[in-house]
């Protein structure tokens, strides 16, 4: 068993068969800082209150420890409410000059109750003879309030109290069993300390009586009414029974640990990451899709995209290509308009002795063919597409 250095909380760590599971228990000092009183007096400053301070030291000198001043004595915790009590640890004043004062500590009796009109239920009877200045007791029971009782029947100051902690430890909150060892998972109220019943509701992402069973057939959260697959995660996910976290994150335009809440009107895209503001739309106005973030205004010029944050090129590929094409065209074209041009030429000046009207219907000639490849060209570089 581990405890805290002030004597708060115990753990203990339990090996368990047939499954060989390591499980871990959780104890709660319910006594630590709370009223302690008593109508014996104190000796000194040694008041009732020391004995809850989560300070150990068994030196009473040490400014510590309970002494009564009278005797018989007594000595009460009030610890706010009833507890199931599982164990107590009662840290006795410890050997000083040769003298041994536990006998001080010796037929003592513990009881619970849960007021103070009665003693109560006896729980625990010290020894006639300690041998241990700490000594863990048994004390099963239930009760608001726990008091030790020195019956009187030592001699002279043998019937005082020299108490220096009280530690009561109860199952921790959502633990129970004999040892605190299950688990429970109430909304907002303890479980029952033995069977682990809880009085209310479970806590999102658990069912059951004792609240300690994790939600089935892929469902998750308050009641486990949250269907895993009404979620917008990314791909495919795992579905955590208590969030329905969706781990690779959201689709475009939902956000939320399980990705079911939907963007709100300033952001848009994966995660809802993407802020509206930060698009160039030709009017500021301008809606936002959630998914996208498109602008149903169109983009500012220079801008490009569907939510218009991608710069334009200052020249587009398809122009370029576009114009070469038609200035491949056109050199063409002129090159065989000059070709053409000479052959007549030549052809003209070759018959001009014999005939010269021939040589006017061989310039018609030449500017028919020339008026054809023209139109030819038109059409061609009316119908073409740049891309």
């Amino acid at each position: 068993m581990f405890t805290s250095p002030g004597g708060h909380y115990a753990t203990a760590i339990l090996y368990t068969t047939p499954r060989s599971r390591l499980q871990i228990s959780s104890c709660e000092n319910v006594a630590f800082n709370k009223t302690a009183t008593s109508t014996s007096g104190a000796l000194n400053n040694w008041t009732s209150d020391k004995a809850v301070d989560g300070n150990r030291d068994q030196d009473v000198h040490g400014g510590s420890c309970f002494h009564s001043i009278n005797y018989p004595s007594m000595w009460r915790v009030d610890l706010g409410r009833q507890y199931r009590i599982r164990h107590v640890t009662v840290y006795h004043r410890e050997m000083e000059d040769g003298h041994n004062f536990l006998d001080r500590i010796a037929n003592c009796t513990v009881h619970l109750s849960n007021d103070t009109s009665t003693n109560g239920t006896l729980c625990y009877t010290f020894p006639a003879t300690v041998s241990n200045s700490v000594i863990d007791l048994v004390c099963d029971g239930s009760g608001r309030y726990l008091t030790i009782r020195n019956p009187g029947r030592a001699t002279g100051e043998g019937n005082t109290l020299n108490i220096c902690e009280v530690e009561i430890y109860a199952c921790s909150r959502g633990t129970y069993g004999e040892s605190c060892e299950d688990f429970c998972h109430c909304h907002s109220s303890s479980c029952e300390p033995n069977n682990g019943t809880c009085p209310g509701d479970c806590r999102p992402g658990w069912q059951g009586d004792r609240c300690d069973t994790e939600c089935s057939n892929r469902t998750y959260g308050d009641a486990c009414a949250d269907k895993c697959q009404e979620r917008n995660c990314q791909g495919t996910s795992p579905c955590h029974h208590v969030t329905g976290k969706c781990e690779p994150g959201c689709k475009a335009g939902w956000t939320g640990e399980d990705c079911r809440s939907e963007c709100d009107d300033g952001n848009y895209g994966v995660d809802c990451k993407e802020p509206c503001a930060g698009r160039e739309c030709a009017d500021i106005n301008s809606s936002c899709d959630r998914y996208n973030g498109s602008c149903d205004t169109g983009c500012l010029v220079g801008w490009t995209g569907d939510d218009c944050t991608q710069v334009q090129e200052t020249l587009p590929v398809s122009t370029i290509v576009g114009c070469a094409t038609v200035a491949v065209i056109l050199l063409f074209f002129v090159i065989i308009t000059i070709l053409l041009v000479r052959r007549k030429r030549k052809q003209s000046a070759a018959s001009v002795p014999e005939r010269v009207v021939g040589h006017r219907e061989n310039c018609k000639s030449t500017k028919s063919e020339i008026h054809g490849l023209t139109k030819q060209f038109q059409y061609r570089f009316m119908h073409m597409s740049f891309g």
